[in-house]
């Protein structure tokens, strides 16, 4: 990236947050759509949490044993703008506020307008959810910030989106993502810091 401010890399975001802006107010229904609804609330949050705390294992072990092992470093880790953060502020408030955001725009808005778009074809909600975790995984803050271990967003996006298709319930993609990443962000900064 030409810069080493991170603002310019969270413009498409911006951007897709406006474009939610404007879907919302020519669109009613907009919860149902979105997926934000209570229906097996807890069954879905359950769930999430669930799997938020197996892909939290797993990329644990992925970055902290395999990383080391193949020769790479990641100690960039350590000069991510969440890593500077107050421990306080993101365990677990900031990291439950990002996923819900990120859970809203990526798998809520993106993935259910492809799935609206591919509803016709044959395998129209595995497209959907495909495109939706390529556009999370190389979201350009996503690479700027997490360089190689962008390709670990590409898996979670392909979880959680499986998850919102199989819920019908975008809690439970928010309580994976939000445990997931407590998970791995508080593992890294107790032991690694």
């Amino acid at each position: 990236f030409p810069s080493d401010s991170l603002w310019p890399t969270l413009i498409p975001q911006f951007a897709a947050y406006g474009c939610l802006a404007v879907w919302s107010v020519v669109n009613d229904h907009r919860s149902d759509r979105l997926f934000l609804v209570s229906h097996n609330l807890k069954k879905s949050l359950l769930l999430g949490g669930f799997v938020g705390l197996l892909t939290g294992l797993t990329h644990l072990w992925i970055i902290v044993k395999l990383t080391p092992w193949l020769g790479y470093s990641f100690e960039f880790l350590r000069d991510t703008p969440h890593a500077r953060m107050p421990f306080a502020f993101m365990v677990p408030w900031g990291i439950v506020l990002i996923a819900v955001f990120v859970e809203i725009n990526f798998r809520g808005f993106l993935l259910g307008r492809f799935q609206a778009l591919f509803r016709d074809r044959v395998y129209g909600s595995a497209i959907a959810v495909l495109i939706s975790a390529l556009v999370f995984s190389w979201d350009p803050f996503m690479v700027a910030v997490f360089r190689g271990y962008h390709w670990l967003a590409l898996t979670d996006g392909l979880i959680w989106g499986g998850l919102l298709i199989y819920t019908r319930n975008l809690f439970s993609p928010i309580a994976a993502h939000a445990v997931e990443v407590i998970l791995v962000y508080t593992v890294l900064r107790v032991f690694y810091a």
